[in-house]
C-alpha cells in the first residue's frame, strides 16, 4: 500500500503534453482552402467580382452535390474495406493537376456571362472528382496529434482567411490570379512530404492495416462505424455541422461590403487556438478545451445576444457568433484528424463520412437560404438552433462534471499530489522507464502511448477520451499491455514504476 501510494504521489504531478512542433510545410494548406470553390464564402467572393450569380451557383451546387456523393461512395467503400490505405500517389498527382487546370478555366470564364449554366455545373462536377484526392492527401500529412493538428490547422485558417479578404479587396483579374496561385500552391503542398511526413504517412496506412482486427474497427459496417466514431466526437462535430450550415444559409458583414463574419470569426478564433497550444500548462489539452475553452467563448456570445436589436453590442455579437462556432470547427476538425491517425478508424472512412456530412448540410443551407444571396428571414432561425446547440454544450458540461464527481473513485478520478518532488526529474525518469518497458517488453507505438497515460494513473475512460478511441479499443489495449509486462492491476503497473524509481533515489 505503501508502494502504491508514494507511486500515486509522483506519479499524479504529470500530465501528457505532446511536443509542439512547427511544420511550415503544412501551412500550405491555407492557399488550398482559400481557393477550394465549395467553401461558400469564396463562391460569394467570386459572385462579387464578376457582379452576377449565373456561373455561380451552378457551380457550387454541381460541386456540393458530386462531393456529397463520391464522399458517400468513400465511406462506405472504406466501412468495408477498412486496410484500404486511401488514394495512390499517381491519382494525387492527377488530381492536382486537374484541379488547377479547373481552376484556371473558371478563373478565366467567370467573367464571361454568356457561357450556359451548365458549362459552369460540368466545371464544379470535375472540380470535385480531383479535389477528393487532395483534400485527404492533407488530412494524411496532418496525421498528428490533436494539439499539433489543431495548432497547424489554426495558423492555416488565419491564413486562408487572409488570403480571401485580398481576393474580395482585389479587382477582377488580379483577384482571378491570385486564386489560380492558391490552387497551384495548395494543390501542390498536397504532393510535398518531408521525411517525417513520409514516415508519419507510412504510421497512417500501417494503422489503415491493422484497424481491421482492431476492437470497434469499422469492418462491422458502415452503420456500427458512424456510431462508434459519434460516439467520440459528436458535440464539436454538431458544432462544425452547424457552422457549415450558417455559413451556406446567410451570409454577414460589419461594414455591409468587405468585413465578413467568416473570416473575423475565422482569425479570432484561429488566434484562441493558436494561443491555447502555445500556452504551458498542467491540465490536458482536450478537457481545458471541452471544460474551459468553448464555454467561455459561447458565454460571451450569449451575453452579447442578449442585448436590444440593432445596438452595438449586438450587431458585435452577430459578428463574434462565428468567434464559438469556428473555434468548435477547428477542434471538431484536429479531432476527427487525430482519430484517423489513431488508427482505431481508416483514414478514408474519417475523412469520407466527415466530408459527406459537411456537403449534405451546406447543400441543405443554400437550400434554406435561397441559394448565395443574403437572408434576412432565417436569421431568427438560426438564432434559435444555434442557441439550442449552445444549451447543450453547457448541459454536456454540467452532467460530465456531475457524474465526475458523483464517482469519486473511478478509474478516471485524479487525486492531487501530496508531495513536493520536482516534476521535470520525474518526468525524464518516467519517459525513460516508458522506453526501457516498452523495449524489453515489445509494446507497439500505439500500447506505448497508452503506458504513457497509465504510468500518471489515468484509467481507461480518460484515456479513450484524450485519444480518441472507444472505451472498448482502450480497455482491450490495456490487457495487452498487462499481459505482456506480467501484471495484473493498475496498481502492479504502477509499481513497476515506483520501484524503480525508489531504487534510483
Amino acid at each position: 500500500m505503501k508502494a502504491m501510494q508514494e507511486s500515486r504521489a509522483f506519479l499524479r504531478y504529470l500530465n501528457a503534453q505532446p511536443k509542439l512542433v512547427l511544420r511550415p510545410s503544412l501551412l500550405l494548406l491555407a492557399p488550398f482552402l482559400a481557393s477550394m470553390p465549395l467553401y461558400v464564402p469564396n463562391v460569394r467572393i467570386m459572385r462579387d467580382l464578376i457582379g452576377s450569380t449565373s456561373g455561380v451557383d451552378p457551380l457550387v451546387t454541381a460541386m456540393a452535390g458530386a462531393s456529397l456523393l463520391l464522399s458517400a461512395a468513400l465511406a462506405f467503400f472504406s466501412s468495408r474495406r477498412p486496410s484500404w490505405p486511401g488514394f495512390g500517389h499517381r491519382m494525387l498527382v492527377g488530381g492536382a493537376a486537374g484541379y488547377v487546370v479547373l481552376e484556371t478555366v473558371l478563373w478565366s470564364t467567370l467573367s464571361l456571362g454568356s457561357l450556359p449554366p451548365v458549362w459552369f455545373a460540368c466545371i464544379g462536377m470535375v472540380l470535385a472528382a480531383c479535389s477528393m484526392p487532395i483534400a485527404m492527401a492533407w488530412v494524411a500529412r496532418y496525421a498528428l496529434d490533436v494539439r499539433n493538428v489543431m495548432f497547424h490547422g489554426a495558423l492555416a485558417c488565419v491564413g486562408a482567411a487572409l488570403l480571401g479578404w485580398a481576393l474580395s479587396l482585389l479587382p477582377a483579374l488580379p483577384a482571378a490570379l491570385l486564386g489560380v496561385a492558391c490552387a497551384g500552391v495548395g494543390a501542390g503542398g498536397a504532393l510535398l512530404r518531408s521525411g517525417r511526413d513520409t514516415k508519419s504517412v507510412e504510421d497512417s496506412m500501417v494503422a489503415c492495416r491493422n484497424v481491421a482486427d482492431a476492437t470497434g474497427a469499422v469492418g462491422a459496417g458502415i452503420g456500427a462505424a458512424v456510431g462508434n466514431l459519434m460516439s467520440v466526437i459528436w458535440l464539436p462535430l454538431v458544432g462544425f455541422l452547424i457552422c457549415t450550415f450558417t455559413s451556406a444559409s446567410c451570409e454577414f458583414s460589419i461594414d455591409g461590403v468587405t468585413l465578413r463574419s467568416e473570416f473575423i470569426g475565422g482569425m479570432a478564433a484561429s488566434i484562441v487556438a493558436v494561443a491555447l497550444c502555445l500556452m504551458h500548462r498542467k491540465t490536458p489539452f482536450v478537457l481545458l478545451v471541452d471544460k474551459l475553452v468553448v464555454p467561455g467563448l459561447i458565454a460571451v456570445s450569449v451575453v452579447l445576444g442578449s442585448f436590444p436589436a440593432n445596438s452595438m453590442p449586438f450587431v458585435l455579437g452577430a459578428a463574434y457568433i462565428f468567434v464559438p462556432m469556428m473555434f468548435l470547427s477547428l477542434f471538431a476538425l484536429a479531432s476527427l484528424v487525430a482519430i484517423a491517425a489513431a488508427g482505431e478508424f481508416s483514414l478514408p472512412f474519417v475523412f469520407g463520412a466527415a466530408f459527406f456530412s459537411s456537403n449534405l448540410v451546406t447543400l441543405v443551407g443554400l437550400a434554406s437560404g435561397g441559394g448565395l444571396a443574403s437572408s434576412d428571414t432565417i436569421g431568427p432561425v438560426l438564432w434559435v438552433v444555434i442557441c439550442c446547440y449552445f444549451a447543450c454544450v453547457i448541459v454536456q458540461l454540467g452532467y460530465s462534471s456531475w457524474r465526475d464527481l458523483c464517482r469519486p473513485y473511478d478509474d478516471d478520478a485524479v487525486e492531487p499530489a501530496r508531495s513536493a518532488i520536482d516534476p521535470d526529474a520525474i518526468e525524464e525518469f518516467r519517459r525513460l522507464r516508458i522506453e526501457v518497458l516498452a523495449d524489453g517488453h515489445g509494446l507497439t507505438n500505439r500500447e506505448r502511448e497508452l503506458l504513457d497515460y497509465l504510468s500518471r494513473g489515468y484509467g481507461s475512460s480518460f484515456i479513450a477520451k484524450n485519444l480518441f478511441i472507444s472505451d472498448n479499443t482502450a480497455r482491450t489495449h490495456i490487457r495487452n499491455i498487462y499481459r505482456k509486462l506480467g501484471v495484473g492491476s493498475r496498481e502492479e503497473l504502477l509499481s513497476l514504476f515506483n520501484e524503480a524509481y525508489a531504487s534510483e533515489t
